[in-house]
């Protein structure tokens, strides 16, 4: 049986911000492969976020070693929205500062559209979306390059059970299509997803109960 590739491996990471009395994240290891998905959850001010900013290139660590292979697609958990661009333009202006085949793009937004159910709001500014419709949007633009890793810090806490179906078989497309994917939840609501389910506390990453 073939091993999938290595996408991401992380070891040791530490990371201390100036004011902090500690480190935030204590030693920090983590290796995902292709095809995988992977939930990481922990109380608020556990290290999440600064954990996937790391993973994403956003943040810097302290120290310790990150190897990636592949493009990596981050969503956070603040969208980094423009208040009077549509979605629409939204998608191609992250394209063009992406460097990315228009056709390419042109294809997943309107994968992402269709299966998150928001293609009606295409040409409505950003300010005038609803908290869901902007996290979804938020998704979207992760998606762009086809990435080889999707890092998402709390995707779906915005969403209706609709929604929420929604992102999941957009998961389920995106995993099928070999990506690997990590969820950062402050509640895990569906367990039996994940192959790996990890606990983020005091600064460390430990397997979930």
């Amino acid at each position: 049986m073939d091993v999938a590739r290595t996408v991401v491996s992380a070891t040791d990471i530490r990371k201390k911000y100036q004011r902090s009395a500690g480190d935030v994240l204590k030693g920090v290891s983590l290796t995902v492969r292709a095809g995988e998905l992977v939930s990481i959850t922990g109380e608020n001010g556990s290290g999440k976020s600064t954990l996937l900013g790391i993973i994403a290139g956003e943040t810097r660590a302290s120290s310790g070693e990150i190897a990636l292979s592949g493009r990596v697609g981050y969503c956070p958990q603040i969208p980094a929205l423009y208040p009077r661009l549509t979605v629409d333009e939204h998608f191609a202006l992250y394209a063009s500062a992406g460097g990315l085949e228009a056709a390419e793009v042109e294809q997943t937004r309107i994968d992402v559209l269709k299966t998150l159910d928001f293609e009606r709001f295409a040409g409505v500014q950003s300010r005038a979306l609803s908290g869901g419709t902007r996290a979804k949007l938020n998704l979207g633009l992760a998606l762009l390059g086809t990435p080889d890793l999707l890092v998402l810090d709390e995707p779906y806490a915005a969403f209706d059970l609709s929604s929420y179906q929604a992102f999941w078989a957009l998961i389920d497309q995106q995993r099928g299509a070999g990506r690997a994917v990590i969820v950062v939840a402050h509640l895990e609501l569906d367990a039996t997803r994940f192959d790996q389910r990890l606990v983020l506390r005091d600064g460390l990453l430990t397997e979930a109960a």
